[in-house]
């Protein structure tokens, strides 16, 4: 029972109190474009860090440690240490692991595809398609083939989702029933 009691609380304070704060904090429009914005600007900047990362092909930080903050630790060394796949490079960026960078990335394509499928000029066509360009190397670069699944998969369900959405707003459209049913 104390087991279980101190599992219930854990869950009670990281989920649900969590749960409750969002739905009160995204009540507001101007809430929703912040956080969008600012999960973008983290994943832009957090690409520009593994491109940098794959060049150097080491983490940019593990140089950097002084010696009064080196810990020691098994988990710490094999997080700074450098990994590779295959004879490449896996970039990490801020991550502990290549997998959950690019699962994170991944995470971020469908407010990319959000904002290239709001997009009414050419030039935000082409800078979001070259975003969503710029996620897609930098998940290769990973090597995480879960990254590439997921970025496959933000695409089809996004593409879906307009597609029965528009088919459902505008039924005399051919574009919507072909995308729903492809």
């Amino acid at each position: 029972p104390g087991i279980s009691l101190n599992i219930s609380i854990d869950v009670i304070f990281s989920i649900v109190l969590t749960f409750i704060a969002s739905c009160w904090f995204f009540q507001k429009e101007q809430h929703v474009q912040r956080f969008i914005n600012a999960m973008l600007a983290a994943g832009f900047l957090l690409c520009l860090l593994g491109i940098v990362e794959s060049t150097q092909e080491k983490v940019l930080w593990s140089d950097s440690i002084p010696s009064f903050l080196a810990v020691g630790d098994e988990a710490v060394d094999r997080t700074l240490t450098s990994r590779t796949r295959d004879g490449r490079y896996r970039v990490t960026a801020t991550f502990s692991v290549a997998l959950a960078f690019a699962e994170y990335l991944a995470l971020i394509v469908p407010f990319i595809l959000l904002r290239l499928f709001r997009s009414r000029t050419v030039g935000r066509i082409a800078f979001w398609l070259a975003i969503d360009g710029l996620f897609l190397f930098v998940i290769v670069i990973t090597t995480a083939r879960l990254g590439i699944v997921g970025w496959l998969v933000s695409h089809a369900a996004f593409v879906s989702l307009w597609a029965f959405r528009r088919w459902r707003t505008r039924r005399t459209d051919i574009i919507a029933p072909a995308v729903a049913l492809l």
